[in-house]
């Protein structure tokens, strides 16, 4: 039935998963997936660069194809690097969701990976907590 395994309406519980992808050099990229009501909330931390960028958009659109999921959560506070590969990935999954009639938010992401998001003209197929307002 895809991610929560829950019919909608149903009482759902927290359901927790964490994938990691590590490469020979040691580098690392982690994301802990949480599907919760109709939410699923993903906390990445580490580097998203070019050789992972698709892993993560992979893990990304996912949940866009389950009728149980609504929004789609993801909390950047704990990425170390962001270049063009992280941009793509969440543009990807922000436009499947967007096709399947989801929301797709962006949590808390660094000044730096908030710079990219801004540069790469992205920012008006997600939402983007907190906003800006102004501030440089």
């Amino acid at each position: 039935m895809g991610l929560g395994s829950t019919q909608r309406g149903s009482t759902q519980r927290s359901t927790v998963t964490a994938d990691d992808i590590v490469f020979r050099d040691g580098t690392v990229l982690s994301v802990r997936r949480t599907l919760r009501y109709h939410c699923a909330r993903f906390v990445v931390r580490g580097a998203i660069e070019n050789r992972n960028a698709e892993w993560l958009s992979d893990v990304l659109v996912r949940p866009c194809t389950d009728p149980a999921i609504d929004v789609i959560s993801v909390d950047l506070a704990g990425v170390t690097f962001f270049g063009a590969g992280g941009l793509h990935s969440l543009n990807r999954a922000a436009e499947r969701a967007s096709e399947r009639g989801r929301w797709f938010s962006v949590w808390d992401p660094p000044p730096f990976v908030r710079r990219v998001l801004d540069a790469g003209g992205v920012t008006s197929a997600m939402l983007i907590e907190p906003p800006t307002h102004g501030r440089a």
